[in-house]
């Protein structure tokens, strides 16, 4: 019989369709609870930036890395289509239960003066075998240290009104 002697290949959630690794689906960075609403988007508050942000990568979906050594990065850009990110931190996870895993983007990075603008943030997942990463989707934050009129105050408001100020003076105010 042909074919007799070839076994059956059998897959799993930790297998991919070549006998390796699967790829794991990770979760964008959630920085719902660092960042503004409105525009610009992912703005940070000047506030925050005195102290170091912590990104929490939560478990996904109830999955667990299947391996005994993974590493998982936090990585930033400029640009969001960009080849070159660069490394705020990477963790290993040692494999048993899930733990959150906190990653740090330091205050002395958010205060450096050349840090301005628009950034991206995206997690790097890389297997025990090395090979191929995988990435997340990037999220948006915007670091704005500079106030609105840079360091001039703003010149003052003046109103012109007629003594006596009555509840009638505000109603003919004209626009």
């Amino acid at each position: 019989m042909a074919g007799s002697g070839i076994k059956k290949q059998g897959f799993s959630a930790s297998n991919g369709v070549s006998g390796g690794p699967e790829l794991f689906s990770i979760p964008e960075p959630n920085v719902s609870d660092l960042i503004q609403a409105g525009l610009p988007e992912g703005l940070i508050l000047r506030k925050d930036l005195d102290a170091d942000l912590v990104i929490t990568m939560e478990t996904w979906d109830g999955a667990e890395p299947p391996f005994d050594s993974e590493y998982f990065s936090l990585l930033w850009s400029r640009n969001e289509d960009s080849n070159e990110w660069e490394l705020f931190e990477e963790l290993p996870w040692a494999g048993g239960p899930w733990i959150p895993l906190e990653f740090t983007i330091p205050s002395s990075f958010l205060l450096a003066t050349e840090n301005e603008g628009t950034f991206y943030l995206k997690y790097k997942h890389v297997n025990f075998i090395q090979e191929p990463p995988a990435y997340s989707a990037a999220v948006t934050i915007h670091i704005d240290k500079i106030p609105p009129n840079g360091v001039v105050a703003p010149e003052k408001m003046v109103f012109s009104v007629t003594a006596p100020i009555t509840d009638a003076t505000f109603a003919t105010a004209t626009e």
